[in-house]
Protein backbone atom coordinates (compact mmCIF):
# COMPACT_ATOMS: atom_id res chain seq x y z
CA UNK A 1 0.00 0.00 0.00
CA UNK A 2 2.93 2.13 1.17
CA UNK A 3 4.55 2.10 -2.26
CA UNK A 4 1.62 3.02 -4.36
CA UNK A 5 1.11 5.55 -2.45
CA UNK A 6 4.69 6.62 -2.64
CA UNK A 7 4.69 6.47 -6.54
CA UNK A 8 1.58 8.30 -6.46
CA UNK A 9 2.93 11.32 -3.74
CA UNK A 10 6.26 11.80 -5.06
CA UNK A 11 5.75 13.20 -8.17
CA UNK A 12 3.31 15.51 -7.05
CA UNK A 13 6.11 16.66 -4.05
CA UNK A 14 8.91 16.77 -6.32
CA UNK A 15 6.88 19.41 -8.72
CA UNK A 16 6.14 21.49 -5.55
CA UNK A 17 9.45 21.88 -4.89
CA UNK A 18 10.90 21.99 -8.67
CA UNK A 19 7.63 25.10 -8.74
CA UNK A 20 9.75 26.65 -5.41
CA UNK A 21 12.98 26.67 -6.13
CA UNK A 22 13.58 26.32 -9.82
CA UNK A 23 10.68 27.67 -11.13
CA UNK A 24 11.89 30.27 -13.70
CA UNK A 25 14.23 27.81 -15.53
CA UNK A 26 12.99 23.76 -14.73
CA UNK A 27 10.93 21.96 -16.64
CA UNK A 28 7.38 21.70 -15.24
CA UNK A 29 5.83 18.90 -17.49
CA UNK A 30 4.16 16.55 -15.04
CA UNK A 31 4.63 13.69 -17.06
CA UNK A 32 8.29 13.97 -17.45
CA UNK A 33 8.63 14.83 -13.45
CA UNK A 34 6.66 11.65 -12.95
CA UNK A 35 9.13 9.53 -14.88
CA UNK A 36 11.98 11.15 -13.31
CA UNK A 37 10.34 10.68 -9.75
CA UNK A 38 9.72 6.90 -10.82
CA UNK A 39 13.50 6.45 -11.97
CA UNK A 40 15.02 8.35 -8.78
CA UNK A 41 12.65 5.24 -6.85
CA UNK A 42 13.43 2.54 -8.71
CA UNK A 43 16.95 3.42 -9.88
CA UNK A 44 17.60 4.62 -5.88
CA UNK A 45 16.65 0.91 -4.98
CA UNK A 46 18.52 -0.82 -6.81
CA UNK A 47 21.69 1.24 -6.34
CA UNK A 48 20.70 0.89 -2.16
CA UNK A 49 20.05 -2.95 -2.49
CA UNK A 50 23.42 -3.45 -4.40
CA UNK A 51 25.81 -0.32 -2.48
CA UNK A 52 24.69 -0.75 1.28
CA UNK A 53 26.35 -4.22 2.18
CA UNK A 54 29.31 -2.23 0.90
CA UNK A 55 29.13 1.07 2.24
CA UNK A 56 26.37 1.26 4.54
CA UNK A 57 24.59 4.06 5.33
CA UNK A 58 27.04 6.15 2.83
CA UNK A 59 25.52 4.41 0.01
CA UNK A 60 22.70 7.63 0.41
CA UNK A 61 25.56 9.24 -1.85
CA UNK A 62 25.46 7.60 -4.34
CA UNK A 63 21.50 7.98 -5.12
CA UNK A 64 21.69 11.58 -4.54
CA UNK A 65 24.09 11.68 -6.93
CA UNK A 66 21.89 9.74 -9.58
CA UNK A 67 19.23 11.63 -8.39
CA UNK A 68 21.17 14.88 -9.30
CA UNK A 69 22.24 13.54 -12.76
CA UNK A 70 18.31 12.77 -13.28
CA UNK A 71 17.13 16.03 -12.62
CA UNK A 72 19.77 17.84 -14.12
CA UNK A 73 19.49 15.94 -17.55
CA UNK A 74 15.66 15.74 -17.90
CA UNK A 75 13.96 18.85 -16.01
CA UNK A 76 17.01 21.48 -16.74
CA UNK A 77 18.02 22.77 -13.51
CA UNK A 78 21.04 23.68 -11.75
CA UNK A 79 23.62 22.12 -9.68
CA UNK A 80 22.89 23.86 -6.73
CA UNK A 81 18.97 24.21 -7.66
CA UNK A 82 19.49 20.47 -7.75
CA UNK A 83 20.91 20.26 -4.66
CA UNK A 84 18.50 21.99 -2.57
CA UNK A 85 15.98 19.86 -4.28
CA UNK A 86 17.03 16.83 -3.33
CA UNK A 87 17.58 18.02 0.18
CA UNK A 88 14.39 18.75 0.87
CA UNK A 89 12.68 15.87 -0.95
CA UNK A 90 15.16 13.37 1.19
CA UNK A 91 13.73 14.89 4.35
CA UNK A 92 10.40 15.14 3.24
CA UNK A 93 10.71 11.55 2.15
CA UNK A 94 12.48 10.73 5.98
CA UNK A 95 9.49 12.84 7.54
CA UNK A 96 7.22 10.61 5.40
CA UNK A 97 8.41 7.10 6.81
CA UNK A 98 8.29 8.56 10.13
CA UNK A 99 4.62 9.55 10.02
CA UNK A 100 3.10 5.91 8.15
CA UNK A 101 5.53 3.73 9.93
CA UNK A 102 6.66 4.96 13.82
Amino acid sequence: MYILFSYLINPIILYILLYFFAGKNADLEFIKIFFVSLGIGIGGTIILMILTPVLGYLSIIPVVLFSLFLLKKYCYVTFRQGVIIMLVFILIKIGMNKVFFP
